[in-house]
């Protein structure tokens, strides 16, 4: 569903208003190896639930943008029951918009088309080295290359393909990976990174014959 006062239509809207189950979102902080160090951004963060488990969990430090007025007030009155607004900030407003400079880890739960509309903004802003963990999409094929790994996730104890769903982990490269043009990044210089993607498919391929 969109959020209220929004259709699909509108530039802001980049997927459904839907929060992460508590066992993938545990998986997500896991996979993205989040430690105090790290500033996590969580694009159409929800009720806050990915900021306030790194941290409270991991003690990160966080920022979450919500486009929904009702999931925005609700993260913020989460975080404050936790005990981590001190370390977590989560404003209404536009993902388009955000500033990503400070992240070292970017979580994205969005449609493929807010992938999209996202992807030169992550270019231009984000640091070398970030890590962007994206749950059930994977970004476009520009970004083909910087996926390092995958992992297949269940929102539920028991593994079968009526609940699987796919963690993709994706770094950042340097800036000079990405050519002037913006079709994306210069093969020949990342092309090691070409593996992990290989890897990735591979392993997928192999959880879901196993389920």
């Amino acid at each position: 569903m969109a959020a209220a006062g929004f259709t699909k239509e509108d530039d802001c809207y980049l997927g459904p208003i839907s929060a992460s189950p508590q066992r993938i979102v545990d998986a997500m902080v896991d996979y993205a190896a989040i430690t105090e160090q790290d500033h996590v951004v969580d694009l159409g963060c929800n009720d806050g639930r990915v900021l306030i488990t790194a941290a409270r969990e991991r003690g990160a430090t966080g920022y979450g943008i919500e486009l929904d007025a009702d999931a925005c007030a609700k993260a913020v009155k989460l975080a404050a029951t936790d005990n981590v607004s001190d370390k977590v900030q989560i404003v209404c407003g536009d993902a388009l918009k955000a500033d990503l400079r400070k992240a070292t880890v970017l979580f994205l739960y969005l449609l493929p088309k807010g992938n999209k509309k996202l992807s030169e903004r992550m270019k231009k802003q984000l640091k070398p080295g970030t890590r962007i963990v994206t749950y059930i999409f994977r970004l476009g094929e520009d970004w083909a290359p910087c996926l390092t790994s995958c992992k297949a996730v269940s929102s539920s104890s028991r593994m079968d393909n009526s609940n699987i769903s796919k963690l993709y982990l994706y770094t950042v490269p340097e800036k000079r990976y990405w050519n002037t043009q913006g079709s994306g990044p210069r093969w020949s210089i990342i092309a090691p990174m070409v593996v992990g993607a290989v890897a990735c498919a591979v392993k997928l391929f192999t959880s879901r014959g196993k389920a």
